[in-house]
């Protein structure tokens, strides 16, 4: 039995899910917490090594060097906040981030279970702020924790198996 259809941007339908499926507009600052006080770092301090330097490029998941340093270990989403504003990328490990150019987000403890999902919600949030942003408003972590993404809930809670197939459905369209 399908019943809820999906609405994505311009009012595209790109799917069918149950009737127990509710779309939900889910605050950022429900699932996630901003990184504040991001390190500024003298890049004529760093040297060639193994770590990722994440910045605000679009390309190759945001990193433009590999440095000696790090002061980031974990699982993040950085964002840019200027060059590519809005596009979201997943880190993981050790890296180092230009701050003047990059933020930072983590899941909340009480959502970790998403952490497979971590792709996937980047695709949606850049998919959603590239369209918002760009270098007259440029993106931070206030702004950021204020916005909403539309996300498929089951039984009023995140469900990673769907948000598997509505991404999928998206990257169709």
């Amino acid at each position: 039995m399908y019943g809820c259809t999906l609405q994505i941007y311009n009012g595209f339908t790109i799917g069918e899910f149950p009737n127990e499926v509710e779309m939900k507009e889910i605050k950022m600052s429900e699932i996630f917490e901003g990184i504040e006080g991001i390190k500024d770092i003298d890049r004529s301090t760093l040297h060639s090594g193994p770590y990722p330097l994440v910045s605000s490029s679009g390309t190759n998941n945001s990193i433009i060097d590999y440095v000696d340093k790090y002061n980031y270990e974990g699982i993040y989403i950085s964002f840019a906040r200027s060059g590519t504003v809005g596009s979201c990328f997943v880190q993981t490990g050790k890296f180092e981030v230009l701050n003047h150019s990059t933020g930072l987000i983590k899941l909340k403890e009480e959502c970790k279970y998403l952490e497979s999902c971590l792709g996937l919600l980047a695709y949606i949030m850049t998919n959603k702020f590239t369209r918002i942003y760009n270098y007259s408003t440029l993106l931070n972590n206030s702004r950021l924790m204020k916005e909403t993404i539309s996300l498929p809930t089951l039984d009023g809670k995140i469900n990673e198996n769907l948000l598997n197939t509505y991404v999928y459905e998206m990257m169709l369209m």
